[in-house]
């Protein structure tokens, strides 16, 4: 039929509203692991491939529990539930309630979708749910983490899973602490399965294991993984200075190890990314503590509002930290930092200058001094003492 739409040699009729996910977003779709966090800058597409995955899964498994939360509740019903449906387009109704009460989404197979936030843990967390996906992730707090995956027990699915998305953290943020401690160890190679591309980058760095290859060298070990994917997807291509080594069997490389390939490949690519944003901002929160330690700021102290109070030294080193790593480069960060930390000294330098107020009572005292110190010839100045006595006298301050 003419005017029908092909994706990877499907068709589709006109009109059909088709996703196509890449890269970190195709393999979220093959996701099994308990916990599954999409890491990256916004606009790239991580929450709407965690919301067609959602929906995939309550059409594809009748009876299922899902749940869509962020810290607030109030906060979903502008980002994440426009998303949900003015572009997944759920096949459930989404006219019978207004968003900002929205409760549910509920398919016709019975499967459904709560909505909710952390900040009314009680309505949703005493269910029991086969998916929860976790927008904003930097967003909560571990033990809020920790409650989630305590909910995931309906077994509909055949598995279980929390899924998130956030933008990059810092590295001391609990998120990139827990995925560093549950990070399972990659499985090494069997005897005789080493491809001998890596065997000599393994040789050049001097190391026995991936593991340790992956940790001295991770952009020359992905580079390498790139070269094999291409060589696998392109098997007659010309290879220019080819080693001398035994050729394959076959020519080309079975799916499971293309996707196990593709899949370590945007693994080390995220890792590398990662470690570089890592120094990045370790670099530059030096250039902001070390700058700002020199300085030598007087306190601003703390203000109260409400029942909340705000340490405004602690508010400008989050700012100024902030500000060096929003530089361009090294030099403009201490550029701007130094143009900051002048900027406070003035402000702090004028409040600390200015002049007290002294109270106003209404009485006018006279000029001079009026201390009872005074000099055995100043006394003798006639009525001189009775004087400043009466004044005094009549003024409170004997």
């Amino acid at each position: 039929m003419t005017g029908q739409i092909q994706v990877q040699g499907r068709q589709f009729p006109p009109g059909a509203l088709v996703y196509e996910p890449f890269g970190s977003a195709r393999e979220l779709f093959f996701a099994r692991e308990s916990e599954v966090v999409l890491d990256g800058p916004a606009g790239t597409g991580k929450s709407r491939s965690i919301l067609e995955k959602l929906n995939a899964l309550a059409l594809k498994y009748p009876g299922m529990r899902g749940l869509i939360v962020r810290k607030t509740r109030a906060s979903l019903t502008d980002t994440t539930l426009v998303t949900f449906e003015d572009h997944v387009h759920p096949a459930c109704d989404t006219e019978n309630q207004q968003r900002n009460v929205r409760r549910s989404y509920k398919y016709s197979n019975g499967s459904e979708l709560v909505v909710g936030g952390m900040d009314k843990a009680i309505k949703i967390m005493s269910s029991e749910y086969d998916v929860i996906c976790a927008f904003e992730a930097t967003e909560f707090h571990e033990d809020d983490w920790e409650s989630m995956t305590t909910r995931l027990r309906n077994g509909v699915m055949s598995y279980q899973q929390l899924l998130a998305d956030c933008n990059p953290a810092a590295p001391t943020h609990w998120l990139n602490q827990r995925q560093r401690r549950h990070r399972p160890p990659t499985p090494g190679p069997q005897e005789g399965s080493m491809n001998p591309k890596i065997q000599a980058l393994m040789e050049k760095h001097g190391v026995t294991t991936l593991d340790a290859l992956k940790a001295k060298a991770p952009a020359e070990y992905a580079s390498v993984l790139e070269e094999l994917m291409q060589e696998s997807l392109n098997p007659l291509a010309p290879k220019p200075n080819p080693a001398p080594v035994p050729a394959p069997e076959t020519g080309t490389m079975s799916l499971a190890d293309y996707r196990a390939l593709e899949s370590t490949v945007v693994e080390l690519r995220g890792t590398v990314n990662t470690l570089t944003a890592d120094n990045l901002n370790a670099r530059r929160d030096a250039i902001a503590i070390t700058a700002l330690e020199a300085a030598r700021l007087p306190s601003a102290g703390k203000v109260k509002h409400g029942e909340t109070k705000t340490d405004l030294d602690a508010s400008f080193r989050t700012e100024l930290i902030q500000t060096a790593r929003t530089a361009e480069n090294d030099d403009s960060a201490k550029t701007v930092v130094d143009e900051k930390i002048a900027t406070r000294r003035g402000v702090l330098g004028q409040r600390e200058s200015a002049p007290a107020q002294r109270p106003q009572n209404g009485l006018k005292l006279p000029a001079g001094d009026n201390s009872c110190t005074q000099t055995g010839a100043e006394r003798t100045q006639t009525g001189q003492t009775r004087q400043f006595e009466s004044i005094r006298s009549r003024s409170g301050l004997i």
